[in-house]
C-alpha cells in the first residue's frame, strides 16, 4: 500500500570494467544513474570510438530519411494507439550489433546513390535553364562579329517599347559595338550585343538597368549552337541515368527494419559512453558510480557485479526519503489505475499509494455515474477487443483497462436500474409494444431484464442522492483515516494526523446525532440526545482550541480554531454534496438515451406503417438515428463520467491525505525508439 523508496548504492570497479558494468546496468534495467557535476574526461580511444559510432549513426539516419521518402508511412488512428516498434530478443540485438558493418556498408551505398541522384537533379535544373536561355540564340551566325578580335557577347531580353531607348544609350556610351536583334518573343525582343572585353563591365551595367541579361553558367562554353545542342544531349542522358538510380534505390535489399534496429543499437552504445561521465575516480585503477535501485534487486546486483570483477564492490549509501525516487508496486489488475493516480503526480516516498483505493472507488462511482447497461456492453466489447491486441501502447492499454473494469460495474448498476439503451424494462407492456419490442418479449429477453431490475432511478431520485451522500461520507472518512495511518508511519501523528482524527470525530459524532434525532436508531437513544448534544458542543470547543494550537495566545488559538472549523464545515458539506453529481450524470445518460430511442421510433414508425417496401426503409432510418445518437451519447457521457469521477478523487479524496512530489525511478535502458526488447 505504501510507496516504496529506492535505495542509493555505489558500485566500484576497475577502470577497464566501466563499460561492461554500464552495459550490464543498461541491459538489465536495474537502476537510475546519478549524474555528477564534475565529469571525468574521456580518453582518446573512447573519444575515437564515440566519433566512429556518431558517423555510423549519421549514415543510418540519412538512409532512414531516404527510406521514409521512398516508402512514406500514412498515419492512421490505429497507428496512434498501437506500438509500432519492432519486438526483438537479446539474440536479435546481438545479431545487429555483430552485423553493423555490413548494414553500414549497404546504407553507405544507398546514401552514395542518393548523393549521385541529387547531383544529377541539380545538373538537370542547370541544363534546363541553359537550354531555355540558349534556344533563342542557337541559330546566330557569329560571322557578323568578325571585325572584332577580342569581344564579349552580352545577350539580353527587352520589351519592344524600351528597346529604342536602350539601343541609343548603348551606341552613345560604347564604341565600337555590334548590336543585333535575333528573335521576337511575344512583346519582347532578344538582342545580342558584342563589345570589346574592356568595355564588357560598363555594357553590362547599362543593360542591367534597362533589360534582362541572358547569363549562362560558367560551366558551359562554346558557341550558342554548341551550348544548346550539347545541353540537350546531356539532359537526355541524365534522364536515363536518373531512372536507373531510382530503380536501384527503390529495389535496395536493405530493409527499413534493419536500419531502425541498428539505429537503436548504435544509440545504445553511445548512451553507454555518455554515462562514463558519471564515474568518480577512487584510486589509480578504480572508479565508482552511484545509482538508485529497487531494494529487492540489491542482492542480485551484488552477485552479478562480483561475477563481473573480483575487485568490484557494492555498498549502500545513506539517502533521505525526499531525495529517493519512488517505485509504485501494485497487483497487475490494480496497476492500470496508476494512470489515474499519476494525473496528480507521483506520491512521495514512504507515503500511501492511493491506487488500490482508486481502483475500488473509481470503479463503483463510474458505474453509478454512467449506469447504462447497454453502453457498458458496448464498452466491454470495444475495450476488450483492444486489450487483446498485444501491440497496444502501454498508456493507452491502461486507460482501456480502467474503462473495461469500470464497465463491469456499469453493467451491474445499469442492469439493477433497468437502463438498456434508454429502454426501461419495467415500463414496457406487451399489448402496447411496437413489433420489434414484441419480438423481444416473445424470445424472453424483456422478461429476463425485468427480473434483473431492482429499481427505476427516475422514481427513486431522493433515495439515490442519499446513497451517494453516504458513499461520499465514506470516501472522505477513508481519506482521513489514510492520512492518520500515513502520519503514524512518519511518527508525526500530532502534527499531521490530529486534524484528521478531530474531523473524523466531528463527522461521525454529528451523523450519529442526526440519526438519533431522526429516530433511525430507535426511540430509546432519543432520551439521551440532549446529553450527547452537550458532549458534542464540548468536543467542538476542544477541537477549536487544538486546531488553533499554532497560535501563541489563548484568544488567538480560539480565533484561529473557530475560523478553521467554520470553513472546514462549509468545505466538508460542499465535498459531500459534490457526490450527488453521480446521480445527475446517471440520470442524464439514461434520459438522453431514452430521447434518442423515442426520436428513432417516431421517425421510423410512421414510415413502417405504410407497409410494403416502406417497412424496410423505416427500420433503416430508425437504426441510423438510434446508432448515431447513441454513439454520440456514449462518447459524451463516458468522457464526462471519467472526468467527474476523477474530480471527486482529485479534489475531495486526495485533499485529505495525498502528497504529490515524488520522482519516479527512471532506470536506464537501451534505446527503444524503433525496437523494444522482449522475451519470447
Amino acid at each position: 500500500m505504501g510507496v516504496q523508496a529506492s535505495k542509493l548504492i555505489q558500485i566500484t570497479v576497475p577502470h577497464k570494467k566501466q563499460l561492461p558494468l554500464l552495459a550490464y546496468i543498461q541491459k538489465n534495467t536495474i537502476g537510475q544513474i546519478v549524474e555528477k557535476i564534475e565529469n571525468i574526461p574521456l580518453d582518446k580511444k573512447t573519444l575515437a570510438h564515440q566519433q566512429e559510432l556518431l558517423e555510423k549513426l549519421d549514415i543510418i539516419n540519412r538512409a532512414l530519411d531516404i527510406y521514409k521518402q521512398y516508402h512514406p508511412h500514412n498515419k492512421s488512428i490505429l497507428g496512434s494507439i498501437l506500438d509500432t516498434r519492432f519486438p526483438i530478443t537479446e539474440k536479435i540485438f546481438q545479431h545487429y550489433d555483430d552485423e553493423q558493418d555490413t548494414i553500414i556498408e549497404k546504407a553507405t551505398a544507398i546514401c552514395e546513390k542518393i548523393e549521385q541522384k541529387d547531383d544529377l537533379i541539380r545538373t538537370q535544373e542547370l541544363l534546363q535553364d541553359t537550354i531555355a536561355k540558349s534556344e533563342p540564340l542557337k541559330d546566330i551566325e557569329l560571322d557578323i562579329f568578325k571585325p572584332y578580335s577580342y569581344i564579349r557577347f552580352l545577350p539580353f531580353l527587352i520589351d519592344e517599347s524600351r528597346a529604342p531607348y536602350l539601343i541609343e544609350q548603348l551606341e552613345k556610351s560604347l564604341s565600337p559595338i555590334v548590336l543585333e536583334s535575333v528573335k521576337k518573343m511575344n512583346t519582347d525582343y532578344v538582342y545580342i550585343l558584342a563589345v570589346p572585353k574592356e568595355q564588357a563591365k560598363k555594357a553590362m551595367n547599362i543593360v542591367q538597368n534597362q533589360a534582362t541579361p541572358i547569363q549562362f553558367p560558367t560551366e558551359v562554353s562554346g558557341s550558342f549552337y554548341d551550348i544548346y545542342h550539347t545541353s540537350q544531349q546531356e539532359y537526355k542522358i541524365n534522364i536515363k541515368t536518373l531512372a536507373t538510380l531510382e530503380k536501384d534505390i527503390a529495389k535496395s535489399p536493405l530493409k527499413i527494419k534493419d536500419l531502425q534496429i541498428l539505429s537503436d543499437v548504435l544509440t545504445s552504445h553511445l548512451q553507454l559512453i555518455s554515462y562514463l561521465h558519471a564515474f568518480t575516480l577512487e584510486e589509480e585503477s578504480m572508479a565508482s558510480i552511484e545509482l538508485w535501485v529497487n531494494p529487492y534487486h540489491i542482492p542480485t546486483i551484488v552477485k552479478d557485479v562480483a561475477a563481473l570483477s573480483r575487485n568490484a564492490q557494492v555498498i549502500e549509501l545513506e539517502s533521505s526519503l525526499e531525495d529517493s525516487p519512488v517505485i509504485m508496486k501494485n497487483a497487475p489488475i490494480i496497476r492500470h489505475f496508476e494512470t489515474v493516480t499519476k494525473i496528480m503526480g507521483y506520491p512521495q516516498a514512504g507515503n500511501i499509494d492511493p491506487t488500490p483505493f482508486i481502483a475500488l472507488f473509481f470503479t463503483l462511482m463510474f458505474g453509478l455515474a454512467l449506469s447504462e447497461a447497454g453502453y457498458a456492453l458496448i464498452l466491454l466489447i470495444l475495450t476488450g477487443l483492444a486489450l487483446i491486441q498485444p501491440r497496444l501502447k502501454a498508456g493507452i492499454r491502461d486507460i482501456f483497462a480502467v474503462v473495461f473494469i469500470a464497465s463491469v460495474s456499469t453493467l451491474i448498476v445499469g442492469a439493477l436500474f433497468g437502463s438498456w439503451f434508454g429502454i426501461t424494462p419495467d415500463t414496457l407492456d406487451y399489448a402496447s409494444a411496437s413489433p420489434h419490442m414484441k419480438l423481444l418479449f416473445d424470445i424472453g429477453l424483456i422478461p429476463f431484464l425485468q427480473n434483473l431490475q431492482v429499481l427505476n432511478p427516475m422514481d427513486n431520485v431522493i433515495t439515490l442522492m442519499g446513497f451517494t451522500i453516504v458513499l461520499g461520507i465514506i470516501h472522505l472518512l477513508f481519506g482521513l483515516v489514510l492520512n492518520i495511518i500515513q502520519a503514524f508511519h512518519k511518527e508525526s501523528v500530532w502534527d499531521a494526523g490530529i486534524d484528521s482524527l478531530l474531523w473524523i470525530g466531528t463527522l461521525v459524532f454529528g451523523i450519529l446525532l442526526l440519526a438519533i434525532n431522526a429516530g433511525l436508531l430507535g426511540a430509546g437513544l432519543q432520551l439521551i440526545l440532549d446529553p450527547l448534544l452537550y458532549i458534542y458542543i464540548a468536543y467542538i470547543i476542544v477541537m477549536i482550541y487544538i486546531l488553533g494550537r499554532e497560535m501563541k495566545s489563548i484568544p488567538a488559538k480560539f480565533a484561529k480554531g473557530a475560523y478553521d472549523v467554520f470553513f472546514g464545515v462549509v468545505g466538508y458539506l460542499s465535498d459531500i454534496l459534490s457526490y450527488t453529481r453521480l446521480v445527475a450524470l446517471g440520470l442524464a445518460t439514461g434520459i438522453i438515451a431514452g430521447v434518442i430511442g423515442t426520436l428513432a421510433n417516431l421517425a421510423g414508425s410512421g414510415i413502417v406503417e405504410k407497409g410494403g417496401a416502406w417497412v424496410v426503409l423505416g427500420y433503416i432510418l430508425m437504426i441510423i438515428i438510434f446508432v448515431a445518437g447513441n454513439i454520440f451519447n456514449i462518447a459524451l457521457n463516458v468522457l464526462g463520467t471519467y472526468i467527474n469521477v476523477g474530480r471527486l478523487h482529485f479534489v475531495e479524496f486526495f485533499s485529505k491525505f495525498f502528497q504529490s512530489g515524488g520522482k519516479p525511478l527512471k532506470v536506464i535502458t537501451r534505446s527503444q525508439e524503433y525496437s523494444i526488447l522482449k522475451e519470447f
